[in-house]
């Protein structure tokens, strides 16, 4: 039993429950991901909802590897919610290494150099290192299942790797420290007087959604708005989960972040 085996199962489980974690929704009272609501069958291989995840043989195969290595460089949070509906789907036990996109290539780039790779699973919001981590041979391709539908925006170098979601960003604050009225209701509120020294953003180099962040507020927001928001003496952190830790301990009262985080944190 090879890792892509493992790895092929974990990548289809997790882009049905990472697709509704990250549903623009108000902060939910309950679960965020409802596995009562999962219909799994096992009876002949692996099929959840409906669609066929694995025949009996990758399952099997699969259960006796007993375990897989998750390296991400997503948010905690968010990934602890996939990671939940895999086991209970799959029944295989998942141990997860968490760090930011940058830090996550030189592990995983150092481990693949040194030929100790850890990981059987990688995860990162960004093209760049993906692309890395396939020039180092980190990827092996694999078709799968409904490959032949997916366009060149999903599946990548002949399905060396996948993109699984897009993430939606937003900003959230802090109930305790801002009242509904006050709350910033548009990017361009973020750069009013009132939000100086209290705002937190991620730093451009985080990771894909980061950059991506960056790029929509350049190109849609046009050119001042970055000066503006510099003007507000942010503070700028290495991953968007530190972001929301420092937002929910108080320390700052706004934040950008990606919206499945802000409901799971709120949940």
């Amino acid at each position: 039993m090879n890792r892509k085996t493992s790895r092929t199962l974990a990548a289809l489980t997790a882009v049905g429950a990472l697709t509704a974690a990250a549903a623009c929704a108000p902060p939910p009272t309950t679960a965020v991901v409802d596995l009562s609501a999962t219909q799994v069958d096992t009876s002949g291989g692996l099929v959840v909802d409906g669609e066929h995840i694995a025949d009996a043989e990758l399952l099997a195969a699969a259960k006796k590897e007993g375990s897989l290595s998750v390296y991400s460089g997503y948010i905690e949070n968010s990934e602890k919610q996939v990671i939940r509906a895999f086991e209970h789907d799959t029944g295989i036990k998942v141990d997860l290494v968490r760090l930011v996109p940058n830090r996550l290539a030189e592990r995983v780039l150092s481990e693949q150099g040194a030929g100790r790779l850890g990981a059987d699973v990688v995860r990162t919001s960004d093209y760049d290192i993906a692309s890395r981590m396939r020039e180092a041979g980190v990827f092996r391709a694999h078709e799968v299942p409904g490959y032949d539908k997916l366009d060149d925006t999903v599946r990548y170098h002949g399905g060396e790797f996948y993109r699984v979601f897009d993430p939606l960003y937003t900003f959230a604050y802090n109930t305790v420290l801002v009242d509904e009225k006050d709350a910033p209701t548009s990017w361009k509120d973020l750069t009013e007087a009132e939000w100086k020294g209290s705002l937190g953003i991620t730093q451009v180099g985080a990771g894909g959604s980061s950059l991506a962040l960056t790029r929509f507020q350049e190109d849609r927001l046009g050119p001042d708005y970055l000066p503006a928001l510099a003007d507000q003496q942010p503070r700028i952190f290495d991953s968007s989960s530190a972001a929301l830790e420092s937002l929910a301990r108080g320390e700052i009262s706004v934040a950008t972040a990606v919206v499945s985080s802000v409901n799971i944190a709120a949940s």
